[in-house]
């Protein structure tokens, strides 16, 4: 607790403090530099400020652009090595879904010559495109060659192929076979 002889030694110590901090500051007004005391001052800075966020917002508007050209590209196809049949495979797709089946098979034979051999049989995705086109086939009532692009993508794809896929092939031979086409449908149809 405080007795009558603290009270004036807790105002000279504070008397003292007060002294010291004004010291302090007023040495620091002198030599704004010293003590490793540093203050920053927005508005001295302030043309420095405006270049580094402009040149910070320029390198973000070009990374920006060069990010979506290398997207645009991306999605025209041409990173791909085989691009042009790509195209010509989504050309064919369209087509058919438009129900041009004609059009759709002559497009989806020019992207499967477009592409050599090898490839087919190393990727699934790929062997696909005579799957597409033996429906392009199918749609255009022309039986055999669907029949021929059907046992391409099954021959292609080997055991990976779906049993309902090679029992479907098996089933359109026997509507070839016995001329009765008009009660198959489209698989999956």
């Amino acid at each position: 607790m405080f007795n009558s002889n603290d009270y004036p030694k807790d105002k000279a110590y504070r008397a003292q403090a007060m002294r010291n901090a004004e010291r302090r500051h007023l040495a620091h007004l002198a030599h704004p530099h010293s003590e490793h005391h540093i203050e920053f001052n927005l508005s001295e800075h302030k043309q420095m400020i405006i270049v580094v966020v402009s040149v910070l917002f320029l390198l973000f508007l070009l990374a920006l652009t060069q990010t979506t050209r290398a997207q645009d590209l991306n999605d025209a196809g041409t990173i791909d090595p085989f691009a042009d049949a790509i195209l010509a495979y989504r050309v064919g797709y369209y087509f058919y879904t438009q129900g041009d089946y004609e059009r759709a098979t002559s497009e989806l034979k020019t992207a499967i010559r477009e592409i050599p051999d090898v490839i087919f049989t190393v990727s699934v995705d790929y062997a696909t495109m005579y799957w597409t086109l033996g429906d392009a086939q199918f749609m255009a009532a022309q039986f055999d060659e669907a029949l021929a692009s059907y046992q391409q993508y099954l021959d292609l794809v080997g055991s990976q192929a779906s049993s309902e896929a090679a029992a479907y092939v098996d089933m359109l031979s026997a509507a070839i076979t016995n001329g009765t086409t008009s009660t198959i449908t489209l698989f999956g149809g």
